[in-house]
């Protein structure tokens, strides 16, 4: 009996891990919003979305991959000098996402101080991404883009260069 109560307490102390929000806290970020030459901030949720999805029905390829999408949020900034609030602000993103359950796909650091990095949040029950996060800081930019909802990593290439999303070029 004792053993079937630690063991329910671990699977309930586990659950929180599970059901994380895949959407980052980006509140923070409109401090250092001031601080930058140039500020990009793209949020697509809700009607929006849904407006969206309604530009690329006739696509089915494009539609397939964004059908499951409940929001995409995009924050870039140029900045011309680094700040101690920029760094803390930075670092404060990273440790949102380097931490279970989010897993690391992709992680680059430059000799220029820029860190890249891309990270899923994946449900273990469905198999599937249900958040994505891509983050470039250092050097003199700061870049986060936050893909909330089911994920089809075979059609996540569509999304490139749409919905406010950086176009990448795998080759």
């Amino acid at each position: 009996m004792r053993c079937i109560a630690v063991l329910t307490a671990s699977l309930l102390m586990a659950l929180p891990a599970f059901a994380q929000n895949p959407k980052i806290d980006t509140r923070h970020l409109d401090r250092i919003s001031k601080q930058a030459g140039e500020s990009v901030e793209v949020t697509l949720e809700g009607a929006m979305l849904r407006l969206a999805l309604r530009a690329v029905r006739n696509d089915p390829g494009m539609y397939e991959a964004v059908k499951n999408i409940r929001g995409i949020y995009v924050r870039a900034f140029s900045f011309k000098e680094q700040s101690a609030d920029r760094a803390g602000i930075e670092s404060s993103i990273w440790s949102q996402i380097t931490t279970p359950p989010w897993e690391r796909i992709v992680r680059v650091k430059g000799k220029d101080g820029e860190d890249v990095g891309i990270f899923a949040l994946i449900d273990p029950n469905k198999g599937v991404f249900q958040g994505l996060v891509i983050l470039v800081t250092g050097g003199d930019e700061l870049v986060l883009v936050n893909i909330v909802g089911e994920i089809d990593l075979d059609k996540l290439g569509k999304l490139s260069g749409n919905f406010g999303i950086p176009e990448i070029n795998l080759k």
